[in-house]
């Protein structure tokens, strides 16, 4: 492959040098174990890079620097001048050394080379090479607007910083940019979410991420440290298909669970209008541990229990809804338990005697408040529908509650004091006799 290579190096006639500089040997490592696949990533400062992203910048890079004397980056070097492009230079060992070593520390290190890279750019290229200047400003603007571009735009910043000379420079590279490094634009806040512009925005309109004006009050930016915090806590959370999975249950019903404060919630469309739920997985756990701190694990059951969907299809007619009866298994207030291979909703079962207790103790209330239900006379009084319309017509009964049903129909109730009376009165009974009679005819078996 010698001297075959389309990089344009000659190394046929050159002279194997033994190298023992650590950086040298560091930089060809990392090349090294890139190309034979034995690593995939870099490591900048703390986030990683694959090996693409990494020979893209290698890439940039290089013709950034090509052309600038070497004694510009090593000043113990011979070489007149960085030939990255082939048609600048004859390339050989020496300069591939040189050039492989500063073009990774550029990428890993930048603090080490580009502020002199910059100003000799701004100060010799501008000057006597202006088509060569406008090229590395080309190039400068592809490395600060790469997916990790925020890690050398912090040392372009840095460099404007102290050239405040420099702004006709700063704004065709890092456009609407403020001169601080903690605050960053919209652009770089995707790049660092790895979300659309869209949900960034949404994000900023329900107060999640703040916006701060920049210096000439034209437009604003971002806190860098709000929005690394931000997904640093996006990435600690979970969606609630998550959640319906583990659980088994319907969609509605884990809003409704929400709705009631059960479950803390970092984002979602109920608590701040964002897009999708987001809920940290440490808050949904200890929910999960809450709602089963009662119940006992079980390897199976038999016929004494039952679902806790037949409990919810029980009860729900009685005013206890599915949240309700949730409540109760959480607080201990029925007996559970919970199937060891299953430990979800669909593993979850109830006492049949609670179920039905739960029923009885809501019968009882609904009477005692409300009254019987007129269709539920036929059984206690023991007559047909027609008849007990007739004693209402004729005023013998009288409703005295009525009560809009989800499916739009009307219950109407006749009191309890009522019945009592129509049965001491027609049937002769004694007070007790009646109460008797209706502990064991509700009309609700």
């Amino acid at each position: 492959m010698r001297d075959k290579c389309k990089c344009g190096f000659s190394l046929s006639e050159s002279e194997i040098k033994a190298c023992h500089s650590v950086p040298v040997l560091k930089s060809q490592e990392v090349f090294q174990d890139l190309l034979t696949g034995n690593k995939n990533k870099v490591t900048l400062n703390t986030n990683d890079i694959s090996a693409k992203e990494f020979f893209e910048l290698f890439g940039h890079f290089g013709y950034l620097i090509s052309g600038i004397p070497s004694n510009v980056l090593d000043q113990s070097s011979t070489i007149q001048k960085i030939a990255f492009s082939k048609r600048l230079a004859t390339r050989d060992i020496e300069m591939l050394t040189l050039m492989t070593r500063v073009i990774y520390q550029l990428i890993v290190y930048p603090s080490l080379h580009f502020v002199n890279v910059m100003a000799f750019i701004d100060r010799e290229m501008k000057k006597y090479q202006p088509e060569l200047y406008r090229n590395r400003q080309a190039r400068l603007k592809k490395i600060v607007n790469h997916p990790s571009g925020m890690f050398y735009q912090e040392q372009l910043i840095r460099y404007f910083e102290n050239n405040r000379s420099l702004n006709d420079t700063k704004r065709t590279i890092v456009k609407g940019q403020k001169l601080n490094n903690s605050y960053i634009g919209i652009g770089e806040a995707k790049a660092i979410t790895k979300i659309d512009h869209a949900s960034v925005e949404k994000l900023i309109e329900i107060n999640a991420l703040k916006t701060y004006p920049t210096i000439d009050g034209k437009s604003f930016v971002l806190k860098r440290e709000e929005v690394e915090n931000l997904l640093k806590v996006k990435k600690e959370c979970i969606g609630l298909n998550v959640i319906i999975k583990d659980l088994e249950i319907r969609f509605q019903n884990i809003i409704r669970i929400i709705d009631r404060g059960k479950i803390e919630v970092f984002h979602g469309p109920g608590k701040d209008g964002y897009y999708n739920w987001l809920i940290e997985e440490v808050n949904y756990k200890k929910y999960k541990d809450k709602l089963f701190q009662n119940t006992k694990l079980v390897e199976e059951v038999d016929e004494s229990w039952i679902t806790f969907s037949q409990s919810v299809f029980k009860v729900r007619n009685w005013g206890v809804s599915f949240e309700d009866l949730l409540e109760l298994v959480e607080n201990g207030e029925v007996t559970s338990v919970l199937l060891k291979n299953r430990q979800s909703l669909k593993g979850l079962y109830i006492l049949k005697t609670d179920v039905e207790h739960i029923v009885k103790v809501k019968q009882s209330q609904i009477i005692e408040s409300n009254g019987y239900a007129t269709k539920k006379l036929i059984k206690v009084l023991k007559m047909g529908q027609p008849k007990i319309e007739r004693l209402i017509d004729k005023g013998v009964l009288k409703v005295t509650h009525q009560q809009k049903n989800e499916n739009g129909t009307i219950t109407r109730f006749i009191s309890k004091d009522q019945i009592i009376d129509y049965l001491m009165c027609s049937r002769g009974w004694n007070k007790k006799v009646v109460e008797d009679y209706l502990a064991i005819n509700s009309g609700y078996r």
